[in-house]
């Protein structure tokens, strides 16, 4: 990995930021899957209409900000590559671990 990729994905990871709305729904969306499991087992519950169409919904919303998220993701990149010295050295770091042997 040559000097200016470490810079970019250090830079690419350190400026993007997940979406706070995209970690609730696939929390929600992985307790419904929990809760519907433990419920077969136990066949204590059974899951009404209303409670797979709010996963439906869940599921369509999640996959739509997954879209726009990794969108971002794009624009993020190409904006390191045009506003971003990714040939930058800090002073006074060593590394720890040659450039040609990453």
């Amino acid at each position: 990995m040559t000097k200016e990729e470490r810079t970019f994905l250090i830079q690419f990871i350190s400026r993007s930021d997940l979406n706070d709305e995209l970690i609730k729904l696939e929390t929600q969306i992985l307790d419904f899957f929990v809760n519907f499991a433990t419920s077969e087992i136990e066949n204590k519950q059974e899951k009404t209409p209303q409670e797979f169409l709010q996963l439906e919904e869940n599921f369509l919303k999640y996959s739509e900000l997954v879209k726009y998220q990794y969108f971002n993701y794009g624009i993020l990149a190409q904006s390191l590559e045009e506003n971003y010295s990714l040939s930058f050295t800090p002073q006074h770091l060593k590394e720890v671990l040659p450039v040609d042997n990453y």
